[in-house]
């Protein structure tokens, strides 16, 4: 059974370097700055995934549920817009 990359509590650095498109290297320079969480078991250094998903989605992770659906809807706006409007109005007139 393969899990989801999202799904996933943690992953290896090669894993976390393909799923990122981030080098090896950059990946451990971020480790060492504390931009990346790391939790090792044994001798194997694992990154937990939601930091990498941080990292990498800042401006996604920030908006939270709740500033999503108290967001107003935007208005319809486009090129339908004015022909579903001509629309309503020629089938009044008929």
């Amino acid at each position: 059974m393969s899990v989801p990359f999202h799904e996933r509590i943690s992953c290896t650095i090669p894993e976390a370097s393909e799923a990122s498109g981030l080098g090896r290297s950059k990946i451990y320079e971020l480790m060492a700055e504390g931009r990346i969480e790391t939790t090792s078991v044994g001798r194997r250094r694992l990154i937990l995934v939601p930091s990498l998903f941080r990292l990498v989605r800042p401006q996604e992770l920030a908006l939270t549920t709740a500033q999503i659906t108290e967001a107003p809807a935007a208005p319809m706006r486009g090129p339908n817009t004015k022909v579903k409007a001509r629309a309503r109005r020629t089938s009044r007139a008929a």
